[in-house]
């Protein structure tokens, strides 16, 4: 059996639960420990307090020194509530490295500071892998206007806005296309898609100064690089961000990022993940009818999220602000739909999740986009 390196997150919340959920995806590591500093409301809970989902299993400490006779590798990652990188995060790098434990970094970071890291880790004889996703570019140097074909079926993941149980949608599809034996190549909405063995979304899809046209034709290039270096049976594509905009004040750039991805590439399938509210059917075939004019493809079935934007604080302190809900509420409100053409899911459902990759392979075997194996 393969020995893999033991590892403590810090700082944990819900933008790392993901790694919790599906840790057995991890072939390198082994989830021993999280950490939480405190006042973010964790410490001394099950990690599933912080997504509001199923037990995880695992108890939140507040010390990350508590967990270093325990752990090989610490891991520093982007969290949703924010910390002050050289008052909180770098002293404990730093801390870290001089314990002998090795170093896996996410976060952005500035050049002297990098720096300093990797001699301190040389210094210590530990090891640093920087993580930080806009390592990753297209090389493919754009000859023409023309775009590939791209000859594996590709499934989309996106959602109404951020928050939207998109990652654990991604990884459940991920899962459940592995265990039926396909080769599977992914891009993903976290900046530590790397850690489970595949690609973290491209950074130049951000890049200012690259024009859409270009960022439409690159990211058809990429994922054609990726069909012919990896030879897989399917690519799952996470899209970061939202897809429409919720009112004036919050407009998710209108949704171009996903309409540049969706230019540059047609899934053969797709999963829709959207905010709680008290939704009337129609809403769902209205959300459908939407994508289909503005993207160009068919959404295969809806995600519900656990999370409810707070709309007076978001006004008021003009970002968005959620308020997450207990995943077992959400089972019985989606029992509701279940007339629906198209099936509504709670990804944090094990049941659910694992209908979700059953659902897409059978629309992609009903399209004969994917053979049975």
């Amino acid at each position: 059996m393969k020995i893999k390196n033991k590892i403590v997150i810090y700082p944990y919340d819900i933008q790392s639960t993901p790694l919790l959920r599906y840790r057995h995806l991890l072939n390198d590591y082994e989830i021993i420990g999280v950490v939480s500093p405190k006042g973010w409301g964790l410490n001394n809970k099950d990690a599933s307090s912080a997504d509001g989902g199923p037990n995880i299993g695992i108890i939140v400490n507040d010390k990350l020194e508590n967990l270093f006779d325990k752990c090989d590798t610490v891991i520093f990652i982007e969290s949703e509530n924010k910390l002050d990188f050289n008052k909180v995060i770098y002293p404990k790098i730093l801390k870290s490295i001089d314990a002998g434990k090795n170093i896996i970094c996410n976060l952005e970071l500035e050049n002297d500071i990098l720096s300093k890291i990797k001699l301190r880790c040389r210094e210590n004889n530990v090891s640093f892998k920087y993580n930080f996703p806009h390592l990753n570019s297209n090389n493919s140097k754009i000859t023409s206007e023309e775009i590939y074909e791209i000859n594996v079926p590709v499934i989309f993941v996106l959602g109404i806005t951020e928050r939207t149980n998109k990652f654990n949608i991604q990884l459940a599809l991920r899962d459940k296309f592995l265990n039926e034996g396909y080769k599977v190549s992914q891009i993903g909405t976290k900046n530590y898609c790397e850690i489970f063995g595949f690609h973290s979304f491209p950074r130049f899809m951000f890049d200012p100064n690259i024009t859409e046209n270009e960022k439409i034709i690159s990211f058809n290039y990429l994922i054609k690089d990726i069909e012919q270096a990896e030879k897989p049976d399917v690519i799952i594509v996470g899209i970061p961000g939202g897809t429409f905009p919720i009112n004036k004040m919050f407009t998710h750039k209108f949704g171009i990022l996903a309409l540049e991805v969706s230019l540059g590439i047609k899934p053969d399938a797709a999963v829709f993940s959207v905010l709680y509210e008290d939704y009337y059917p129609e809403y769902f075939e209205q959300i459908s009818n939407s994508i289909r004019y503005k993207f160009g493809f068919e959404v295969t079935c809806f995600n519900q999220s656990n999370t409810q934007l707070d709309w007076l604080t978001s006004k008021d302190q003009r970002r968005l602000v959620y308020n997450m809900l207990d995943s077992f509420f959400i089972d019985k409100k989606i029992s509701n739909f279940s007339n629906l053409d198209k099936n509504i899911l709670n990804v944090l459902n094990p049941n659910s999740s694992e209908l979700i990759g059953s659902l897409i392979l059978d629309n992609l075997a009903d399209n004969s986009s994917i053979e049975s194996i």
